[in-house]
């Protein structure tokens, strides 16, 4: 997507296709992660049905339906929404769409994570274990966005001094070894 470019999209139910969500954004994959994140937190209807997807080690279809060249997304919205309303779909959307964080009801709104919060959030996410399918939608999110040495430093000193299992060593020791076959083989 180009600069002045906004996406708008569909998030779709993995099973069946059907439309859940209906959306607007200039970051297709930044934007999927957020989706991902606030499941976590189930705090609307949208967030709760991802997390139900997330518990069975699935993940909604992102589809993008249309995009606006520097024109009026607000408008292609609330289109798409009527449009798939009037079809039937069970949207998730609090709105009818258009009207963005500011407008959003107050129940949604939040600001920085508590670390109580966060704390609670990563104990979750421990032990968490994802499909192979799954794994493969993230690393396709993920592809063509490296870490900043910031981020590589923050892991380094997150991993420092920590001990992994025999069993763990020989998994990371293949899946390395499967990297490398796979980078010779794009050559």
């Amino acid at each position: 997507m180009t600069l002045n470019t906004v996406a708008i999209y569909a998030l779709c139910d993995p099973d069946t296709g059907e439309v859940r969500y209906v959306g607007k954004t200039t970051d297709p994959k930044r934007r999927m992660g957020q989706h991902r994140r606030r499941a976590k937190l189930k705090q609307t209807h949208c967030a709760s049905w991802i997390a139900a997807l997330m518990e069975r080690e699935r993940l909604p279809v992102f589809v993008i339906l249309e995009e606006i060249h520097g024109g009026n997304w607000i408008n292609a919205e609330r289109r798409w929404v009527t449009e798939y309303r009037e079809r039937g779909a069970r949207l998730t959307n609090l709105t009818s769409g258009g009207e963005g964080r500011a407008n959003r009801p107050d129940s949604i709104k939040r600001g920085p994570l508590s670390p109580e919060h966060r704390a609670k959030l990563s104990e979750a996410a421990k032990g968490r274990r994802l499909s192979p399918e799954h794994k493969a939608i993230l690393l396709a999110l993920h592809k063509g966005h490296p870490r900043s040495e910031e981020t590589k430093a923050r892991i380094a000193a997150g991993n420092k001094g920590r001990r992994r299992s025999e069993e763990t060593k020989a998994r990371m020791s293949i899946a390395q070894t499967e990297r490398q076959r796979l980078a010779r083989e794009q050559k």
